[in-house]
């Protein structure tokens, strides 16, 4: 059973992960970021327009914060919230479980585990 609570931990982590956009709004910062970067090495601007123009970015960078931290809270509470919830029903051994997912073998499965579904799903 220990393994079944593990194994639906990282599966609703990973779903979690797709609907929170984190992938997404972590590669829209470093789009942002090189934005930056192109503003502040653009000849054709003023350092006023150099100004305005990196502080709109760090606005949009903040907000993306915002939601990558929000996103990191979700995609990795709920799973241990819900976890916590069977173990206290008696169904599972939290301790037993996050020992198991701390696991140097079950962490290298997952991740290749990982690896060739995105792989997969990228086709």
């Amino acid at each position: 059973m220990n393994l079944a609570g593990a194994l639906a931990c990282v599966i609703l982590f990973g779903l979690l992960l797709h609907f929170t956009r984190i992938i997404p709004n972590s590669r829209a910062v470093i789009a942002r970021a090189r934005e930056s970067i192109g503003v502040m090495r653009d000849p054709a601007l003023d350092d006023h327009a150099r100004e305005k123009a990196i502080q709109a970015h760090s606005l949009g960078m903040f907000a993306l914060l915002g939601k990558l931290c929000l996103g990191a809270v979700i995609a990795l509470g709920v799973p241990v919230i819900l976890l916590w919830l069977v173990a206290r029903a008696g169904w599972l051994d939290f301790d037993a479980v996050m020992a198991l997912m701390l696991d140097p073998w079950f962490i290298a499965a997952t991740v290749v585990i990982a690896i060739v579904g995105f792989r997969l799903a990228r086709r």
